[in-house]
């Protein structure tokens, strides 16, 4: 699979071979002919036949006008085989700073220029350690010798009887603290409820009593009954005991016991006084 623009392709690349750094190179050295001369060096109907120029055709030549140092650089950038470009990014910002300069640019194959240093080597570990411990004074006085033995832990902090009876009492001084502390809220939360309590309300009711009255129909039986009582009603003269009879008998009034209801009410009788 073919990875890239087909205007700036590598041909190396065009073909299906890994991308190196030098193709990096030949695309950027596919810019500079680009900004030198204001057109791309291959150009085509479509991407296969630019990408098939990339990899068979020279580039057409640059401006006459252009310096040479100019023209040779983006020359050996352009090359069709990577081991004839700079390696890499590096080596070719080098020529670059010495075509600024003036100068003809490196080939690619010679050895970097003194104006770039080449890279540091890695230092192994043991330049590492030994690099840290340079100036250093010597530790083997303060650090103890490891042996083959495990160092005995240190021993365990034990309390005396009191100490352990002292801790006990703190503790459930604690706990009661505690529980109290729990108490006074729990009470307080009660009082502030029954504070906050509305005052019972009191609502007198009153009963209304009807007063009794009879009706016609009472009114009329009780009439019949009074009626009927005073017929009922019979007037018989008592005669005082003894051996001979009053002589008055014949004219002395009947004892009324009970009395005529008349009208509205009851009248009471009187005896009538008659004349001797």
């Amino acid at each position: 699979m073919v990875m890239g623009t087909a205007q700036y392709i590598a041909p190396e690349q065009a073909l299906g071979h890994d991308a190196t750094a030098a193709s990096d190179v030949y695309s950027l050295g596919v810019v500079g002919y680009e900004s030198v001369s204001g057109k791309r060096p291959f150009t085509g109907d479509g991407a296969l036949t630019v990408a098939m120029k990339h990899i068979k055709e020279t580039p057409p030549p640059l401006p006459a006008d252009l310096p040479p140092n100019v023209r040779e650089l983006i020359e050996i950038t352009l090359a069709k085989n990577p081991g004839m470009r700079y390696r890499n990014g590096g080596a070719f910002a080098d020529a670059v700073a010495a075509v600024r300069a003036g100068r003809r640019p490196p080939r690619p194959n010679q050895a970097p220029s003194i104006g770039r240093a080449a890279p540091a080597a890695v230092p192994s570990a043991a330049q590492v350690r030994a690099a840290a411990d340079y100036g250093r004074p010597a530790t083997a006085a303060r650090r103890p010798v490891t042996t083959g033995h495990r160092a005995a832990p240190p021993p365990r902090r034990t309390f005396s009887t009191g100490q352990r009876a002292l801790l006990w009492a703190a503790g459930v001084l604690g706990a009661l603290a505690i529980i109290i502390a729990i108490l006074m809220i729990l009470s307080y939360q009660d009082r502030m409820d029954q504070q906050q309590l509305p005052p019972p309300t009191v609502t007198d009711t009153v009963t209304e009593t009807t007063p009794f009255e009879p009706t016609a129909m009472e009114r009329r039986a009780d009439a019949r009954s009074l009626a009927l009582a005073e017929r009922q009603l019979r007037v018989t003269p008592q005669r005082a005991t003894g051996e001979h009879d009053h002589p008055d008998a014949a004219t002395y009034p009947a004892a009324v016991s009970m009395s005529t209801a008349v009208g509205d009410g009851l009248r009471p009788l009187t005896p009538e006084q008659t004349t001797p």
